[in-house]
Formats: C-alpha cells, structure tokens, sequence
C-alpha cells in the first residue's frame, strides 16, 4: 500500500512547467546537416547529463540516387538537462 498528499493536477502541472523551465535548453542556428537528435547529445553532455534532445527536421524536397527523401535541419532544436 503507498499513501501520498493529494494533489490536484492543476498544481502538479504548474510544478512540472517550472522544474522543466530550468531544464530545457533551447539551441537555434543549427547547420542543416545537422539531422540527428545524437548529434546534439554529444556536443551537449559535455556540460551536463542530458537527458533528450531534439532536433526538428524537414524534408528538402529531393531524393538521392536510390529514392529516399534527404532530410534538412530546420536549424533549432531542444536539449533537457536533468539538472
């Protein structure tokens, strides 16, 4: 049996917001090769234990000589600390 404080979700939400605020690392003028979120986690563990990163990507229109769509950084992405 675990017995806890309620809490109510509008108060659980506000403290989650808050904690996250001093986590999440906001990283822009990327390359656009620069497409995996791997790439960001290696550069970033320098500074601290990363926890996800995320590199948003698009598609660039073209094709290499297989088919495949090659993708492009939009040159943002995000970095969550643990701490």
């Amino acid at each position: 049996m675990y017995v806890s404080e309620l809490i109510y979700k509008e108060k659980r939400k506000v403290a989650l917001t808050k904690s996250l605020l001093k986590q999440n690392l906001y990283v822009k003028n990327l390359p656009p090769d620069v497409i995996k979120d791997d790439d960001l986690n290696k550069f970033f563990s320098q500074f601290g234990k990363v926890k996800n990163t995320r590199v948003y990507i698009q598609d660039s229109g073209e094709k290499d000589g297989i088919g495949n769509i090659i993708y492009k950084g939009k040159g943002y992405g995000f970095v969550c600390f643990e701490s």
